[in-house]
């Protein structure tokens, strides 16, 4: 287990206020959590303009190519989230970042999840239509789709067409149940790590211990997938465990479609998959570092002070509380995971990032597994590992372009069991 830290450390973490924060630019748009092009040149506002798409409790990219997926509580000052943020060097061991959690007297720990090669380990835009279509075909059609005519550079329109070319597919089928119903079924099989449902059951369980005192936990996705297969897992293998701040993502969803339309797509599938960008309910925003559809520096701040204002008007205070003293733990692996870290999180909250490097052909694998199971090449060519996960070269891009490092400690893991042991050890600190 690493345990990084970049910039100041201190124990005392924030929910601070909401204000507007910096964006994000870049020179060049990326594929869903590519890390290239972080450039923080601190220069344009994101617009918020209201609350996120938040689902209520459990209801809730790189690709091959390697691909895109690219959110920010600041301090009560209206100064950038980004000032003053120092370049200092890394601890020389992982024990000076330990020492540095300790004494964290916040009274409440909110858990922020990524989805992709975090709660699950694999590409949910990918898995999903490689079932159908396999691996091969699936790669091809993302690149010819996000490079070339109307779905060109949106990730989520290739999605669409994807999974609607799966949909056709499936129709050729002899399966009894709808096609719209054999995608959903795909989704509630993608594979994920035991230790990390643990680390989510071990959070679970600290939350409900309290009985009658107020929780001291919480736990909510940002993810840059739908929620329609998101929803389909949650409530296939994760249905105790209670994501009650929200789950934001963009929004997915079935659409008829008759005659012409039927024709045009040649669907006999008689639906087709709708994905709403996230970000269409703030009236988008204008972080030139994240994708068009989702930041997720907008997306936590926004979730964030919704909450926020609910406990100042007492509205479900008793059982989601996020006070403004609170503690933000953040899990995921992508480059677009680093825009509310470099944005969102202070001095006392932790970051926890996946490191190494995606599995090839991770379609071929589905439901639980092993730190070992997923380590396996059934294939046996090469190592069966694909491109980095884009988080840390995307924090390194940053300092080195522009010496802009995180004020929270950057804790890293590899393995479930890593970030299982990391997650206990975060909540002994819980008061």
């Amino acid at each position: 287990m690493q345990q990084r830290t970049y910039g100041t450390n201190s124990s005392a973490g924030s929910c601070a206020a909401f204000v507007p924060a910096t964006a994000m630019p870049s020179s060049s748009r990326n594929h869903k959590h590519n890390a290239r092009g972080v450039g923080l040149l601190v220069a344009s506002t994101v617009a918020f303009l209201g609350s996120s798409w938040a689902l209520p409790v459990p209801s809730t990219k790189t690709t091959s190519l390697e691909g895109t997926k690219s959110t920010t509580r600041s301090t009560t000052s209206t100064s950038s989230s980004l000032e003053g943020m120092s370049s200092s060097t890394t601890p020389k061991d992982k024990s000076t970042a330990q020492k540095s959690s300790n004494g964290n007297n916040n009274s409440f720990t909110l858990f922020v999840w990524d989805f992709d090669w975090t709660i699950v380990n694999c590409n949910s835009d990918e898995y999903i239509p490689a079932q159908f279509l396999g691996d091969d075909a699936t790669r091809k059609g993302f690149r010819d789709h996000y490079y070339n005519g109307s779905t060109k550079g949106d990730w989520h329109a290739c999605v669409e067409a994807m999974v609607n070319r799966a949909l056709v597919q499936e129709t050729k089928s002899k399966s009894k149940s709808s096609p719209e119903e054999a995608v959903l079924e795909a989704a509630r099989r993608m594979p994920y790590l035991i230790p990390v449902r643990e680390a989510l059951e071990a959070i679970e369980q600290k939350r409900t211990q309290q009985q009658q005192q107020a929780p001291v936990v919480g736990q909510m996705i940002l993810s840059d997938g739908n929620t329609l297969f998101l929803r389909a897992f949650l409530e296939q293998n994760l249905p105790h465990i209670d994501f009650g701040h929200g789950v934001v993502s963009n929004e997915g969803m079935w659409q008829t479609i008759q005659g012409d339309d039927q024709n045009k797509n040649k669907n006999k599938a008689g639906v087709v998959l709708r994905v709403v960008h996230q970000s269409k309910k703030y009236g988008g925003h204008t972080c030139q570092r994240c994708e068009a559809n989702l930041c997720k520096t907008q997306a936590l701040q926004a979730t964030i002070q919704e909450w926020q204002q609910q406990q100042q008007q007492n509205v479900g205070s008793s059982s989601k509380p996020l006070p403004l003293n609170c503690r933000i733990v953040y899990v995921g692996d992508g480059a677009n995971d680093a825009c509310p870290v470099l944005n969102v999180l202070k001095q006392g909250d932790v970051m926890l990032a996946r490191v190494g490097r995606r599995r090839n052909f991770a379609s071929e694998r589905a439901g639980p597994e092993s730190d070992k199971d997923a380590s396996v090449n059934h294939r046996g060519d090469g190592d069966g590992k694909g491109n980095p996960f884009g988080f840390k070269g995307a924090l390194e891009e940053a300092k080195g372009k522009n010496g802009v490092v995180p004020k929270c400690q950057v804790w890293e893991w590899s393995t479930g069991e890593e970030l299982k042991r990391m997650v206990e050890k975060l909540l002994q600190e819980v008061p």
